[in-house]
């Protein structure tokens, strides 16, 4: 186990180091890996399946049959395997496979990567009073990387390209800490620690090659409609750290051409919860575990009921500055030949968030589902029956934060037009973001590593379950008398 998932961290740094020398096409980044492993296996022929195995074997990896085709072809043109037609096969040259090989590379970033993983073993120590041991600190890093998996493959039915790690929770937070300590003090471990991330990004996008098609045209005609999480984001209410990756989002997608929008549903969504905050602000019988973001924001910045008058009167002005323009959702009585089947997306989503969430409460969620479904199926009207495959034919699109909403939406999809692809009418801000870094890396790769270090602090934020136990272990002491009114 140790050794495969010691592979496959060393893999993704080696996949961010060769795409940054080899930027014309990112399927390029792959063939040292294949001319390294021609000489390790001494292959005199190269058959795919074997390939993959030995891929899977060697790196750490798991490429399925049709993207290492993909991968292989690129190999092909650069001269690294030959067709020989005299035998029906592919062939390795061997004086390319010589000038490919990253053997040495690989080595040093193995060092680089033991340095770092005892750093992070040490620092769960000093830090946190916990022994990890190799297997936990190496397989702490992959089950991080793990949990966005979701948020690039939800429109593709391929699995995951890291092998299976065993989730912790508490390590999850350990390594989130680590990284966070790494950037406040440690900029080259905090680089290699990006690096990685971005490898997996990279061995992600691979599994849609042969279908999403690159472009590196303006999106003048992209227009990007968003949810309500991306906009409080945007805001500052869930962290400082994550407005500024939202702001620098949206200014290279403004400079690309792209334009901006909020459905009229979802801006009153936003000010409904906002006058709901104005309802709570000062009151001490709150409960956090129950509280929105925005309400968590307001109470921990110290917001005042006139404070958070002030952000709600200020809402329109900051749309403006972001160049967001508020619309009505096209009239469906005027699109009825692209209305969707509401009822049956919203079993999609109801069904989904109950597989993701044991917790789930469909009444609770309700009023949000509805809007989602709105501006779902809003989008579909405005596409009129397409199905764009590249950016520059998307036109509309649906920006949502949560996952499990945009893998509801694509089942939906492919239950009702069948299990082709094409990019759905709701896409995840991660998704766009790695399409438009594929397109731009200069300019979006930057907003790759701040969103790198918004996550880790993101990570690092009590979550619902822990606030509910929180909350209830509070009510037990108020109720044995051992806190006081005041302090409870």
């Amino acid at each position: 186990m140790i050794e495969s998932v010691r592979k496959t961290i060393t893999s993704l740094a080696l996949l961010r180091v060769t795409s940054t020398y080899l930027r014309r096409n990112y399927i390029e980044s792959f063939v040292p890996f294949i001319a390294t492993l021609i000489r390790k296996k001494g292959y005199e022929t190269i058959k795919t399946v074997q390939v993959c195995e030995d891929f899977k074997k060697e790196f750490g990896l798991i490429i399925p049959f049709y993207p290492m085709v993909t991968i292989l072809n690129q190999t092909k043109e650069k001269g690294v395997i030959t067709y020989s037609k005299q035998r029906g096969e592919f062939i390795p040259d061997k004086d390319k496979v010589t000038e490919y090989d990253f053997t040495d590379i690989s080595q040093q970033q193995e060092r680089k990567q033991e340095k770092i993983i005892n750093q992070f073993i040490a620092f769960s120590k000093e830090e946190y009073s916990v022994d990890l041991d190799k297997v936990e600190a190496e397989s702490a890093f992959l089950s991080y990387l793990k949990q966005y998996d979701l948020d690039i493959l939800f429109a593709s039915q391929e699995r995951s390209v890291l092998p299976e790690v065993t989730p912790s929770q508490r390590n999850h937070f350990l390594f989130s800490s680590f990284m966070r300590q790494a950037y406040n003090s440690e900029p080259e471990v905090f680089k290699f620690l990006v690096d990685i991330a971005m490898g997996h990004v990279l061995a992600s996008i691979l599994l849609y090659d042969f279908k999403v098609k690159q472009t590196k045209s303006k999106l003048n005609n992209l227009n990007l409609y968003f949810d309500t999480t991306f906009i409080f984001r945007l805001l500052g209410v869930e962290s400082e750290e994550r407005e500024l990756v939202y702001t620098e989002f949206l200014k290279g997608l403004n400079n690309q051409g792209a334009n901006f929008f909020l459905f009229k549903h979802t801006y009153d969504e936003i000010m409904g919860i906002l006058d709901g905050c104005l309802e709570w602000i000062g009151r001490i019988d709150y409960d956090p575990s129950m509280a929105n973001p925005a309400l968590l924001y307001f109470i921990e910045k110290g917001y005042t009921k006139d404070d958070v008058q002030r952000f709600i009167l200020n809402i329109d002005d900051h749309l403006g500055e972001h160049e967001i323009t508020i619309i009505d959702s096209p009239d469906p009585d005027k699109h009825r030949r692209y209305q969707i089947g509401e009822e049956k997306l919203h079993d999609f989503i109801v069904s989904t968030y109950s597989q993701s969430n044991p917790a789930f409460q469909p009444k609770e969620k309700e009023s949000t589902i509805q809007k989602d479904i709105q501006s779902i199926s809003a989008i579909n009207r405005l596409r009129g029956g397409r199905t764009p495959v590249k950016i520059k034919k998307l036109k509309h699109a649906f920006i949502t934060t949560n996952t499990s909403l945009a893998y509801a939406n694509r089942r939906f999809e492919i239950s009702e037009k069948g299990d082709y692809f094409y990019l759905p009418a709701c896409l995840t801000d991660v998704f766009l973001g790695t399409l438009l870094w594929l397109q731009s890396p200069t300019q979006f790769g930057v907003v790759n590593e701040k969103k790198v270090i918004a996550d880790c602090y993101a990570a690092l934020q009590p979550d619902e379950i822990l606030m509910k136990k929180f909350v209830s272990e509070v009510e037990r002491l108020k109720q044995k008398g051992r806190v006081s009114e005041e302090d409870y």
